[in-house]
């Protein structure tokens, strides 16, 4: 028996909340909005933001070069890490979408 689909997002238009390449993707404690990371290019990524319901909230560009997004998970103060591994890299970027510090090569 298949499963109905609940939500879907994108259609690779390049409009708000459309995504071109989803890579990773975590749900933030306490709000429920989902994060979506879409890798652009090379060394280009965005952050899209939905409402539990599955509404366009906001998105940002990545603030630090990445080159293969992996995984994407919060710490408990809301903050992101996301894994790169193109480059084996962990990133942390504040709730705000700002570069806080990175590991790795």
């Amino acid at each position: 028996e298949e499963t109905p689909l609940a939500w879907a997002w994108g259609d690779n238009e390049l409009l708000a909340g459309q995504l071109e390449n989803p890579r990773a993707l975590a749900i933030q404690p306490g709000s429920g909005n989902l994060y979506i990371i879409d890798q652009k290019a090379w060394r280009e990524a965005q952050v899209h933001v939905f409402s539990p319901e599955g509404d366009f909230i906001r998105r940002w560009d990545m603030p630090h070069p990445v080159y293969m997004i992996g995984e994407a998970t919060f710490a408990p103060d809301g903050s992101l890490f996301l894994t790169d591994a193109g480059w084996g890299k962990v990133i942390h970027l504040g709730s705000d979408g700002s570069f806080k510090q990175s590991w790795g090569e």
